[in-house]
């Protein structure tokens, strides 16, 4: 369980993502990113802002500590047109130690690389 704001414990935590263009030196604009369960099961979608940010998810924005996949949409034409991996998934467990996680990833069109943020 996670600690609110005015101490008291949670036992939901938050997640946010942010995609950086290594080969722009930009933020991914209007990439696609599902939320999915251990299992692969939808939970909640999202398309990157301007500032390649998605903050709040459509469908749910409060999550339960667990194992849980971000499913990124690179490879199609609405983001990176002729993207070597047509979508990247990154498999992550929320322990409920904070109330907030931030995952990031950079990206180019032959490669990735992901890390727990804050």
């Amino acid at each position: 369980m996670s600690e609110s704001i005015d101490g008291k414990k949670s036992e939901y935590v938050t997640l946010s993502t942010h995609v950086l263009n290594l080969g722009t030196g930009m933020p991914q604009r209007g990439l696609a990113v599902s939320l999915l369960n251990e299992d692969g099961d939808f939970m909640a979608k999202g398309i990157t802002d301007r500032s390649g940010r998605i903050s709040e998810w459509k469908d749910t924005t409060r999550l339960l500590p667990g194992i849980y996949r971000l499913r990124f949409l690179v490879g199609n034409e609405a983001s990176i047109a002729n993207h070597f991996y047509p979508f990247i998934e990154v498999v992550f467990r929320l322990s409920g130690e904070q109330p907030h996680y931030h995952l990031p990833l950079l990206l180019n069109e032959f490669g990735y690389t992901t890390y727990r943020g804050s």
